[in-house]
């Protein structure tokens, strides 16, 4: 099976210690006075930093280091777990060399995230693995799930494990999912993983509290169980055919080996990092059926996302590991041979443990839970978490700079057409969406009227989102302001009047600004300094100067492709933009349109150079009367009202008849009608398609 990029990890757990480098999850700023004592802030950053008194590094890799106890625990759970429910015919399927499987493309991941650090939560990693690609097959959703939600709200059923850095099984997985109700996305505030270093090993707890950590929006977990895959006692061939059927039905698999003493799991140490992702294949076998040295005992856990049995003499499952990437394996992967002894135990005396843990699990998401909005009833407010929000009153003369600034993404504010005024002299921002240090993404705005700030609403390097349906007025600098870096924004449907500026985009693009109304600016409608890359179509612009260009000269598109479809002054076609004027003297009030399609003869360049330059602008537009088509003396008539005179022979009514005249005065229709009217398909044209058209809506 052909490598496939994949996450980087570093295992860790409870009495492993690791060659020490700093944190990356941890980024303070400490100030100390010269002579002064250090503040608390530096002594956490001392002691995330330095390794603890005393302690040997032994290596460049954490394990799990169970107990006698705790190994026996984690069999008996194995053992009592129900078979999973396997496709008797798949079995059989199975059961031959058929080539391979590869379910890493279901997996959202990153390769050098994938990494555990320094505890020794290796299973929740696979198991969560295990949960991610039941995800992408049960409801198509490819998202990386948080494991430091689960090492911050995780709470051992046993006395020797403290926290999920301490070991755990699937059944511990499981259990606690079953529990919560709900996965959490990595991308939730605080979820991300920063569970990797040494203070967390040394204190066995998360560095992030639990209550620190997002939990909107998640996925609903319904059901979930753990499985386990029979292996054990029922012959090699018909193992690995019952791991391949569960395989080849799209469900990974978690899979625990444990090495009984040092030497093992140096072997394996040695094979991650010094051999390849195509190379050799991991075969455990001679570490099994050893008896276990509690001092040295490791244990792991991965997920196998996969198998290949081309060749009968190197069969091979395909691992994703949580110890990160090296030079050889860029992906976190590594290769277990298929031809292993399934039977292998693990010597504790009395008891049988199995050296190897095949489980998967059985789990069903619920549906979306669909976020509560949360109501903002005083102002000014700053927007801190992902979600949805609304206003639930007017707020006039507002003494604030700031009257609502979002500092997270993934927010969505509904103004529900209330009005948000400032203070005469008082107001900077309506509304300011910025966050320091870095941008913000998917921002929209919805139906909120602001009015008297110095900007209206201002977007700084922002991603994604939009502004819809918003009124803003008597702006001192603009009504919408998108700046810095701001891309992939979408300003719709808006009112921008009376401002000092209505839009101002500077060093931003690819954002896109359509079927607004910009009237009554002060200095200029539109003012694009530095700014290119942007689509700035069928928008009405009544300024006494539409466009004011400053900085370094960039192009944008000034219009879309002729479409059948009303435009923002009531014309039949989109295309470009109404260029006019308070005195009805602008380029669109005085220009002609000969063939009355609402779209100006020329193209409109407000700047001579042919770098910003509208090929389709807009002019006043009348809709013309229909004359009757012969034989007929009655006109045409629109009986819907959607702008098709669908009622040809103008009896009032639409029916057969009508696409009978339509067929035979197709040609007299072309040339004499107005085509917008009787262009059905909306080709811009008159054809046969507008009399299938017309006969398909006979019914």
């Amino acid at each position: 099976m052909k490598p496939r990029p994949g996450p980087r990890h570093v295992p860790g757990g409870r009495g492993d210690q690791l060659p020490l480098r700093p944190p990356a999850q941890v980024s303070l700023i400490v100030n100390v006075k010269p002579g002064s004592v250090p503040s608390l802030a530096l002594l956490l950053v001392l002691l995330l930093l330095a390794p603890a008194a005393g302690a040997a590094v032994s290596d460049d890799h954490a394990f799990m280091h169970p107990s006698r106890d705790q190994l026996v625990g984690w069999n008996e759970a194995y053992s009592r777990a129900p078979p999973v429910e396997i496709s008797p015919a798949r079995v059989r399927a199975a059961s031959v060399s058929n080539g391979s499987q590869d379910l890493l493309p279901l997996l959202d991941y990153n390769p050098v995230e994938r990494d555990q650090g320094r505890v020794g939560n290796c299973w929740a990693w696979a198991g969560t693995g295990v949960l991610e690609i039941a995800h992408a097959v049960q409801n198509d959703v490819r998202d990386r799930l948080s494991i430091e939600y689960l090492d911050a709200n995780f709470r051992p059923t046993t006395g020797s494990v403290g926290w999920a850095g301490d070991g755990g099984d699937l059944v511990d997985l499981t259990r606690f999912y079953s529990m919560s109700g709900m996965a959490v996305p990595w991308s939730n505030p605080n979820a991300q993983y920063r569970d990797g270093v040494q203070w967390c090993a040394d204190n066995g707890r998360s560095l992030v509290p639990a209550y620190a950590i997002g939990t909107e929006p998640n996925y609903p977990i319904r059901s979930i169980a753990a499985e386990r895959i029979p292996t054990r006692y029922l012959g090699q061939a018909q193992a690995i055919a019952n791991i391949k059927a569960v395989l080849d039905d799209d469900r990974a698999v978690w899979f625990a080996f444990y090495f009984p003493n040092s030497s093992a799991a140096s072997a394996f140490c040695a094979f991650w990092d010094e051999e390849s992702e195509d190379g050799i294949a991991w075969d455990p076998d001679p570490w099994v059926n050893t008896a276990w040295n509690e001092l040295e005992g490791a244990g792991h856990a991965v997920l196998c996302v996969g198998y290949n049995d081309t060749d009968p003499d190197n069969r091979y499952w395909v691992m994703l590991n949580s110890w990160g990437t090296t030079a050889g394996r860029p992906n976190g992967l590594f290769r277990v041979d298929m031809d292993l002894d399934y039977d292998a135990s693990v010597h504790l005396f009395d008891q049988d443990c199995a050296s190897m843990l095949w489980m998967t699990e059985k789990v069903e998401f619920g549906p979306a839970a669909v976020p509560t909005p949360r109501a903002i009833e005083a102002l000014p407010c700053a927007i801190t978490e992902p979600g949805e929000y609304y206003l639930t009153r007017d707020f006039k003369a507002l003494d604030a700079s700031r009257a609502i600034e979002v500092r997270a993404s993934n927010v969505v504010l509904d103004g529900r057409n209330h009005t948000v005024d400032a203070a005469t002299g008082t107001g900077q921002y309506g509304l300011l969406a910025y966050r320091a240090g870095g941008g913000l993404e998917n921002i929209t705005v919805r139906d909120l009227v602001l009015s008297d700030w110095d900007e209206g609403m201002a977007f700084y390097n922002i991603s994604g989102g939009g502004i819809e349906g918003a009124e803003i007025t008597g702006s001192t600098f603009a009504g919408v302001s998108l700046d810095g870096g701001t891309t992939g924004l979408s300003v719709h449907d808006c009112r921008l009047s009376a401002n000092e500026v209505g839009l101002f985009i500077r060093n931003s693009g690819t954002n896109d600004v359509r079927r607004n109304t910009i009237d009554s600016s002060v200095t200029a409608g539109l003012s694009l300094y530095s700014a290119g890359g942007n689509l700035i179509s069928d928008n009405r612009l009544v300024n006494g100067r539409n466009i004011l260009f400053g900085g370094i000269s960039r192009s944008n598109r000034w219009n879309t492709t002729m479409t059948s479809a009303m435009n923002v002054v009531g014309g039949p076609y989109t295309g470009g933009n109404y260029w006019g004027s308070p005195d009805r003297r602008g380029w669109s009030d005085r220009a002609y349109d000969t063939n009355r399609d609402g779209i100006g003869d020329q193209p409109f360049d407000p700047t001579g150079e042919g770098t910003n330059v509208d090929a389709l602008p807009l002019v006043g537009y009348a809709i013309p009367a229909p004359i009757a088509v012969p034989p007929g003396t009655s006109r045409p008539t629109d009986p819907d009202g959607d702008r098709l005179y669908e009622d040809v022979n103008g009896n009032g009514r639409f029916d057969f008849a009508d696409v009978v005249l339509y067929f035979n005065g197709m040609t007299w229709i072309a040339e004499n009608e107005p085509v917008q009217l009787f262009d059905c398909n909306r080709n811009l044209r008159i054809d046969f398609g507008d009399v299938v058209y017309l006969f398909e809506m006979l019914g």
